[in-house]
């Protein structure tokens, strides 16, 4: 009987593409985030997780002719923006893309890319609009901090998230949620707990945008 439990909830995880949901409640560029990137200019941006690619194709319009732009994100939806502006990524995009099995993510892009530049540190401006679970971003802002240079901004989206308050992510949309996470993880608000944790008060950040944006010193 534990057997086939076991093998039930195990099959449930791997058919996690089928259950994740393709739409979610992204609709608009990240307001906040471009303007600061009209104030900055970074020469060098990514943005990890950019789904449909409404922010990006925003900042495309925005960065200097000779900026670098990396991105990263599930593979169908990297090939799915590289369709939708072609030139430019011959020009200055790189795309990273990921698989949708249970413990792929994006995390094991940037540690390549970390290590490909000889563990020196990278980006001008960091937009973390991803995942949100803690599980998943925690380690997502550690490598991020090793890749962001000195005077470089990190951007977060959504400071108040949770799997809860999601409406394509909460179980009632998402059964798979009640499988991948505990209780808690779902009332967690993944955001707020790496800025509270981890950037607030810290030394090494200046709080640029209240919850959002902060500046490596």
């Amino acid at each position: 009987m534990i057997k086939k439990k076991i093998l039930f909830f195990y099959r449930k995880i791997i058919n996690y593409k089928q259950a994740y949901p393709k739409y979610i409640a992204v609709g608009s560029a990240n307001k906040q985030t471009l303007n600061l990137c009209k104030k900055i200019k970074p020469k060098y941006y990514c943005e990890i997780g950019f789904h449909e690619g409404h922010t990006l194709k925003e900042v495309l319009k925005i960065l200097p002719n000779e900026a670098k732009i990396d991105i990263f994100d599930f593979q169908d939806k990297c090939d799915k923006i590289k369709n939708s502006i072609p030139g430019l990524f011959k020009k200055k995009i790189k795309a990273y893309g990921n698989s949708y099995k249970f413990l792929d993510n994006y995390n094991n892009s940037l540690y390549k890319v970390w290590i490909k530049n000889k563990k020196k540190p990278l980006y001008d401006y960091i937009f973390l609009d991803g995942s949100h679970v803690f599980t998943v971003d925690c380690l997502t802002f550690f490598l991020a901090d090793k890749l962001l240079k000195k005077g470089g901004i990190i951007d977060f989206d959504d400071f108040n998230w949770s799997i809860k308050s999601s409406p394509s992510m909460n179980p009632a949309a998402l059964r798979a949620s009640k499988l991948m996470y505990s209780g808690e993880q779902i009332n967690q608000k993944g955001v707020k707990m790496i800025i509270d944790g981890f950037i607030k008060n810290s030394p090494l950040y200046k709080e640029i945008i209240k919850n959002k944006a902060y500046k490596k010193i």
